[in-house]
């Protein structure tokens, strides 16, 4: 024991030179109005390991002075004080630097004192004392595998965690769509994003995969206030990685004070294990659909296969299938080979899960667009809707097809709960002016289209959408205007079909004649007979607009 005391003080000082750093990083960003870069990670690593940085100095501290005076005592040799261990040229230093150690240890025992209190209950107080919180939304989680290549991991572990979170009924979740755009360092500040996005509380953090072993650091943030309430860390293999996102939605929602169902209580408690190789591709194919062109989505199709190869009974790659055939049903391939492939997709997902809100509004959107089977379609939109409440896309889905049953009080409500859940959407701006123009009220749905604009100015479909709501009014001159601005952003059938339509109406037919209104799946044909003039409205599922092709 005596022949340790020189390696116990090497690590004595190893271990308390560390702990001074992350402390005075911690302290740094703690005061200053620019902390440091990596002042988060310092965080993080005091959050979790701050029990053993204090017990590990302590412990070293102790047993170097027990092991060098056990030495002495056993050699039969005095007792010197304390000082004379060191170096000389030491010495002069050793009061003033035992302080600082002592100082230092009195700093971590404190903030280990209010991370415990955090962890056992005083969060869930301020939270209540602040204001409850019943909207949240998931911020893109930050990748901290130590590898850009990753990032596809970090934003399916937000997609995830946020699809786990958006299935508790008494909690509003904002999409996907909406809190990617605050994606990166240059961010808004905290409150900014709530403003925006209209939340009580957001959640940050990130995930790291290193070997077999995946981490995710997640804190809620009183978002009006930027004030942290709760942080916790939670770390498992990758085949658990279900289970590890289940783990933290269920924290979230203790820590918050949000009443779970039975339903929602069983589901979140019963995860699958999954091969990590087939998650891995399931989440490169879905960030390969976030960001649609022919080439992402095609690549998008044969990650999904590629998981279904390696675990045949993994559902949620089956549901990526469907979602990447619909998305360019009408785009890229042809409707009448890859619709039944699509419907196919989505009834294997069900039969694995029954529970995936996604393959129900896959399923449904076949029926409606494939089978014209109206009552099937809606039966599958209104289960999406319960397993998922908070899934945006259903509601503008489910919209889009009360607008085109001509329930169109219904389709307004849905278009606005879309809104909700989705405000930074333009997608759901704009298939909210289909209701509201089939209600004649043309300047409400005009004003919708303009602020899809105002989110994304390349966006043809909104463009698109102004023609076609002077068309509807019978402003025709005023279209072909509208018109020849979404055919400048990009000139697809729908654009210059409803274009020669504009020029035919306003008495232009020499220049109709050099805009034909092209050639569409035989879709069209069954809804025109549910909405005469709605045949020109449908589009392909998520992006793009199957319009005006007649």
């Amino acid at each position: 024991m005596w022949s340790l005391w020189p390696q116990l003080r090497r690590l004595w000082a190893g271990v308390g030179t560390v702990t001074a750093g992350l402390l005075v990083t911690w302290l740094y960003s703690l005061l200053s109005e620019q902390p440091l870069p990596h002042s988060r990670v310092a965080l993080q690593i005091l959050d979790d390991y701050w029990p053993w940085l204090g017990a590990t100095l302590l412990a070293l501290t102790t047993l170097s002075v027990v092991a060098e005076r056990a030495h002495r005592r056993h050699a039969g040799q005095p007792l010197p004080a304390i000082s004379e261990y060191l170096p000389p040229h030491f010495r002069t230093w050793f009061y003033l630097a035992w302080l600082a150690a002592g100082l230092g240890l009195l700093v971590a025992f404190v903030y280990g004192i209010v991370r415990w209190r955090a962890s056992t209950g005083t969060s869930e107080q301020a939270a209540s004392q602040i204001h409850p919180i019943r909207s949240i939304a998931v911020l893109p989680l930050d990748n901290f595998s130590g590898d850009p290549k990753q990032e596809y991991f970090a934003d399916g572990m937000t997609d995830e965690l946020t699809t786990d979170l958006a299935t508790i009924s008494a909690l509003r979740v904002i999409s996907r769509g909406s809190v990617m755009r605050f994606k990166g360092e240059n961010r808004p500040t905290t409150p900014e994003i709530a403003k925006l996005l209209n939340v009580d509380a957001v959640i940050e953090g990130s995930v790291a995969r290193v070997g077999d072993k995946v981490r995710v650091t997640a804190q809620l943030i009183d978002a009006p206030a930027d004030r942290h309430l709760w942080a916790k860390s939670y770390e498992r293999d990758s085949r658990d990685v279900l289970a590890l996102q289940d783990q933290v939605a269920l924290a979230i929602a203790r820590e918050i004070n949000v009443e779970l169902t039975p339903h929602e209580q069983e589901r979140l408690a019963n995860s699958r294990t999954v091969d990590p190789q087939a998650h891995d591709a399931y989440l490169k194919g879905r960030y390969y659909l976030n960001s649609p062109t022919e080439e992402r989505v095609r690549k998008a199709l044969a990650q999904f296969e590629q998981a279904i190869r390696v675990d045949p009974n993994f559902a949620l790659p089956y549901s990526g299938v469907a979602d990447a055939y619909f998305l360019g049903d009408s785009m890229y391939f042809r409707p009448t080979e890859v619709m039944p492939k699509a419907k196919t997709a989505a009834e294997k997902a069900l039969q694995l899960d029954d529970t995936l809100a996604e393959a129900h509004m896959s399923l449904g959107a076949a029926k409606f667009q494939y089978d014209y089977d109206w009552p099937g379609a809606e039966e599958e939109f209104r289960r999406a809707l319960a397993l998922n409440p908070n899934y945006a896309f259903g509601h503008d889905q489910y919209g889009f097809f009360l607008a085109l049953r001509g329930r169109l009080d219904d389709a307004v409500a849905e278009s606005r709960i879309a809104i909700e859940l989705d405000p930074l959407s333009a997608l759901a701006l704009t298939d909210s002016a289909i209701a509201l123009t089939f209600q004649g009220k043309y300047e409400a749905a005009k004003e919708q289209a303009r602020n899809a604009l105002a989110l994304d100015p390349n966006n043809w479909i909104g463009q698109w959408t102004l023609g076609w709501i002077d068309i509807e009014a019978g402003k025709f001159s005023e279209a072909v205007t509208e018109l020849q601005k979404a055919r400048v952003i990009d000139s697809t059938p729908a654009v210059l079909g409803r274009l020669g339509y504009a020029y035919a109406k306003s008495g232009e037919r020499d220049k109709a004649g050099g805009h034909n209104y092209g050639a569409e799946s035989d879709v069209f044909t069954a809804i025109r007979l549910v909405l005469p003039d709605c045949a020109y409205l449908s589009r392909s599922r998520r992006q793009k607009t199957r319009a005006g092709l007649f």
